[in-house]
């Protein structure tokens, strides 16, 4: 792969075709975060590359300031005090380790943690790279030590390229700050400060130095050369295999070894160097390092040993036998550490157990992101590559088994099927009691690999940091706007100054009407409070606590399915549109057995299946399609079950959904009609699919958006029809527009609502159609209320109770706020468009200005008596006018 980083996406046959690119639920499993380009195609406005640099790795100042420094110094502080802690007997990795251990022979373990001249120098590399994480947060993560050996980051530090150097004069200049900084050498010459390197030598490969910069070249010793007179040793060789001399040089403390010797014990246990696990070099060092989940610094994941009978031996590692598990349903702020909020549980249930008391509402089993192992080092299990054979096996195995070791891994960051790890070195020591950290140019290197771990690395990559300052405090509503406006200036050449007449909108001679409000309310009431009642993908659970309260004994997602599928036929043939109607059947798919949810069981057995409502309005170019999603099963209750109460009893009860979600397949059924008269008057450039995706809510998890996503991407999108099956996979989806909630006005902070775009360019041309509706319908809004039926009308109301469609009131101009990806108040994370967003399918979410800590989100009270109608039919209109854009626009 000499070209550099394009050659990462050269092939995407991997992912190509039925069924290569299943997408399991992100509770079950957390996928890599995919940088540059995605599966489906498109390409993230920010990636770390540059056109004009093919082998560089460019890292922001703002992942710098707000990850990596506090970061690599909450990491460094624990490495240094176990190393330190060597010769005392209180290393937190397991004796065990030490024996036979090369980097930590008798001799040096006698030296009572080291000579008195030791400052424990830590150079090796780290292995870094991005996870994602159940907020939707991509993050710089400690996977542990470098997979490649101690030495290999830390030389390649003096490269820019393959074969390309730094200057002699800028990599001497780093050593001298090194030795300035750590001994207080303050020479200018490395020479005169008696500085020499033995290299490696005889050692496997994966130990090994690697290709050394030529600047070494003057410095470089043999093993017979004198060392008298020689203050400083670079060295990654193993103590014991030491010349004689050099090893007592040192315990007598006349020599300085470069790093402190015994900090290389993380890649001489022999029980790790054994296990057949992928990346199983890294662990060790991950085991001295705990867990942090805050959004502030780097992420690590736990890693320890749990045990179930007997004692546990302490010899191996330490025991750490409780997890707390979060999720992404949690009432928190993205900014806020989840696990300050998450509930401590018995590991082996966090990985295994699907019984309905340990998962809760919110929780999967999370072996498929664990590695585990056994007190005698053989692999038991390696998640993300299991299937459901693997994790039954493993599960038997902690079931029956005494000690075992394991570590949650989330699989690093992916540019197209190569994984993707910084092996950046750590420079850390300690002082006169103080434990230090170099901020050095030497910053490792990347390396590109296959992702399962078990081929070589392909492709080298270098880190470029950025020195350019960016505001990493929190975003004003201001500042939110200017972000947005230049966006939309830099990337689509807009005007930042533009105009919007609401004459020129596509849409809201039909949406910005009484009619139109009466008939929104109705909707969302008949869907909400009607006979569809148990409305999640896993009722009915056969537990006696959900049984005991269930009005209706059988699951309604299907008559609602029904239902709408019902309707868009008799609308397409009462308005003599060409529409194609019908459904997506698939099967439910999870990792581990739930048979106590009833909908989840009859899938297994053949008795049911899943479906997306499908409704094609045909537009000029049938080789194009714009997509208005929803979702349309609701979720279980939370104070029914018991989180809010006090008393759990368990009963998992569907909620109505007047606004989570039929506020949202209201919106679709009556834009349906709009689009429609749209195409009859070939108005639509390409054609417009509503989609009602099924299974959003947990357990299902964003079922239908998963399967959705994975046809795109597979090229294998087909629906079944009365007449038959229609193949879709020659359609290209130019923007997906997911709707979420939209008609609950926040009564903390009102009248605003999200549009919340992915992060490809496209997504962001979606974002301002939305804009620009808005915009539109803003202007509208001030004339209509000037009219005879709206003047002198106040604000709407809620309806005491949903009792009653609330009076007419002015038109409401909710502010469309536009929400990126690392907009801690974007929500996109928690709904079906981060799922099309991680897959490259240009989105934008709709959702309203989602308040975390109200009542009626996945309560008893998500009823009608929460639904503000002027809000939410305003709302609506304006993503039927933004579908519209989308759909008649050219595009960028």
């Amino acid at each position: 792969m000499a070209g550099g980083w394009k050659e990462l996406y050269r092939d995407w046959s991997w992912a190509r075709g039925e069924g290569n690119f299943r997408i399991p639920a992100y509770s079950e499993y957390m996928p890599p975060p995919r940088v540059g380009q995605k599966p489906y195609g498109h390409w993230d406005l920010e990636t770390p590359f540059a056109e004009d640099d093919h082998h560089g790795w460019q890292v922001g100042a703002a992942e710098q300031e707000r990850e990596l420094a506090p970061g690599l110094a909450n990491i460094a502080r624990q490495v240094i005090d176990c190393v330190v802690g060597l010769g005392k007997g209180s290393t937190g990795v397991g004796r065990l380790h030490l024996v036979d251990n090369p980097y930590w022979p008798g001799a040096l373990a006698k030296a009572d943690a080291g000579p008195a001249h030791e400052r424990y120098l830590f150079l090796s590399p780290l292995a870094l790279s991005k996870s994602q994480d159940d907020k939707g947060r991509v993050r710089w993560t400690f996977f542990g030590g470098s997979h490649l050996g101690p030495a290999r980051g830390f030389w390649k530090s003096f490269f820019t390229a393959p074969g390309v150097e730094k200057p002699t004069k800028q990599s001497e200049e780093a050593m001298r700050l090194l030795l300035a900084t750590v001994y207080e050498e303050h020479g200018a010459d490395l020479h005169a400060a008696r500085f020499r390197i033995l290299p490696t030598g005889a050692v496997p490969n994966d130990l090994a130095d690697g290709e050394l910069p030529a600047w070494t070249r003057p410095y470089l010793m043999e093993d017979a050369d004198d060392i008298d007179g020689i203050r400083y040793l670079l060295t990654f060789r193993p103590f014991s295999l030491l010349p004689e001399p050099v090893q007592r040089a040192y315990l007598d403390g006349k020599l300085h070894l470069l790093p402190y010797p015994g900090s290389l014990i993380f890649w001489g246990s022999q029980q790790y160097r054994a296990l057949n696990l992928p990346f199983a070099g890294q662990i060790l060092l991950s085991q001295v390092v705990a867990r942090h989940a805050s959004p502030r610094g780097i992420r690590v994941p736990q890693s320890g040993w749990l045990h179930h009978h007997g004692e546990h031996d302490l010899h191996l590692g330490e025991a750490k036998d409780t997890y707390r598990r979060t999720h992404r349903w949690q009432r928190m702020h993205r900014e806020d550490d989840s696990t300050t909020f998450a509930s401590e549980d018995q590991i082996h249930k966090v990985l295994f157990s699907t019984q309905p008391d340990d998962i809760g509402l919110y929780g999967k089993p999370l072996a498929r992101n664990a590695q585990i192992w056994s007190a005698h080092f053989h692999p038991v299990l390696h998640g993300p590559a299991a299937d459901t054979g693997a994790l039954v096996r493993a599960m038997e195995v902690v079931a029956h088994g005494h000690s075992l070791g394991y570590r949650f891994f989330y699989p690093p960051m992916q540019a197209g099927r190569f994984a993707i790890f910084w092996h950046r070195p750590l420079i850390a020591f300690r002082h006169g009691g103080k434990i230090r950290i170099l901020d050095s140019t030497l910053t490792g290197y990347l390396t590109a690999e296959d992702a399962s771990g078990l081929e070589p690395p392909e492709l080298e990559l270098w880190p470029r940091l950025s020195a350019e300052p960016r505001n990493t405090k929190p975003l004003t509503d201001a500042e939110r706007t200017r972000r947005a406006t230049a966006a939309f200036s830099e990337q689509l050449g807009v005007p930042a100054d533009a105009t919007f007449d609401p004459k020129d909108a596509l849409t809201f001679h039909h949406t910005a009407t009484r009619p139109f409000e009466v008939k929104y309310w109705k909707t969302i009431a008949k869907l909400a409070e009607g006979r569809y009642l148990n409305k999640n993908s896993a009722d009915c659970s056969t537990d006696p606590a959900t049984q005991a309260r269930l009005p209706w004994p059988k699951r309604d997602l299907d008559q609602l399915g029904d239902f709408l599928l019902d309707y868009y036929k008799k609308l397409a043939r009462d308005t003599g549109t060409k529409a194609i109607v019908g459904d997506m059947p698939f099967r439910w798919k999870t990792d581990f057995e739930f048979p106590w949810m009833e909908g989840w069981l009859k899938n297994q057995d053949g008795r049911a299946q899943e479906r997306n409502i499908v409704c094609v309005i045909p537009g000029r170019d049938r080789s194009q399609a714009i997509i208005m999603g929803d979702h349309y099963d609701t979720a279980y209750m939370e104070d029914t079950y018991g989180y809010r109460s006090g008393k759990n009893d368990g009963a998992r009860m569907a909620a109505s959904g007047a606004d989570d979600n039929h506020s949202a397949t209201s919106a679709l059924m009556l834009g349906a009609e709009v689009f429609m008269e749209l195409s009859r008057q070939g108005k639509l450039a390409r054609d417009i699919w509503l989609v009602h995706l099924t299974g959003e809510e947990f357990p299902a998890d964003c079922l239908g958006a998963r399967h959705l996503a994975q046809l795109l991407v597979e090229g294998a999108m087909r629906i079944e029809t009365m007449e038959g099956t229609v193949d879709l996979s020659n359609v290209a989806v130019k923007g997906a527009y997911v709707l979420d909630m939209i008609a609950h006005n926040n009564d903390r902070r009102k009248d605003i609502f999200q549009i919340a775009p992915g992060g490809d360019r496209q997504s962001l041309w979606l974002a301002y159609q939305a804009h620009v509706a808005a915009r539109m319908w803003a202007q509208g809004a001030t004339v209509w209320n000037a009219s005879d039926k709206r003047r002198g009308l106040g604000r709407g109301r809620r309806s005491p109770h949903g009792a009653a469609i609330p009076l007419m009131a002015q038109h409401l101009a909710p502010t469309g706020e536009i929400r990126f990806r690392d907009d801690p108040r974007s929500t996109l994370f928690n709904t079906d468009g981060q799922i099309f967003a991680d897959a490259g399918i240009p989105t934008v979410l709709f959702m309203e200005n989602y308040d975390i800590n109200r009542e009626g989100y996945h309560d008893t009270l998500d009823t009608m008596a929460n639904i503000d109608l002027d809000y939410g039919s305003a709302v609506a209109a304006i993503t039927i006018e933004a579908v519209a854009r989308a759909a008649c626009e050219a595009l960028p």
